[in-house]
């Protein structure tokens, strides 16, 4: 017991004296207070589950080199989801050429996609787009990750492209 009140002691300096410069660090590369703390928070998260295997280590470069992976993996996924994005809005931009009456069947169209999607990435589709909640909010009301959040967005942006793909280029036009 004593050993555990050392490490969290050592591990609450460890915080106190490094998570501004890690912060600044993350914000630096990601330009977004909430995301930057995140990652942050997850490097911290990281250090202290690992903390007996590193602990002979110096913690600090481990930190920043978390900081800094998380970062870069959040900019290289956001490139993918935002790719995604902009398929579905340019499919969907694509539909809108076609004739005004044909609205009303678009919209049950994507709706009824919507609707196969499995429940938990429908739930998180309508959070984030219909209800306009960020991911960390999802994440948190779902009790999931926020990378899960962003693997159920994915997946149903990709299920929108295809469906809608299909329904352009094939068989329902």
């Amino acid at each position: 017991m004593f050993g555990h009140k050392k490490a969290k002691d050592e591990f609450e300096i460890l915080f106190k004296e490094n998570y501004n410069k890690l912060y600044v660090f993350a914000y630096n590369y990601l330009n977004n207070k909430e995301i930057s703390e995140d990652v942050v928070n997850d490097a911290f998260e990281y250090v202290w589950r690992n903390y007996d295997n590193l602990k002979n280590n110096s913690l600090v470069p481990v930190l920043f080199q978390q900081v800094r992976y998380r970062s870069f993996n959040y900019l290289r996924h956001n490139k993918i989801v935002e790719k995604y994005a902009s398929v579905f809005i340019y499919t969907t931009s694509e539909l809108e050429d076609t004739q005004e009456n044909d609205d009303d069947e678009r919209i049950n169209r994507i709706m009824m996609i919507i609707n196969t999607l499995p429940p938990k990435t429908r739930k998180v589709l309508e959070e984030c787009y219909f209800n306009q909640k960020k991911y960390s909010e999802v994440a948190q009301m779902l009790n999931i990750s926020t990378n899960t959040v962003k693997k159920h967005i994915m997946k149903a942006l990709s299920s929108l492209r295809e469906e809608l793909s299909v329904s352009v280029n094939g068989k329902d036009s």
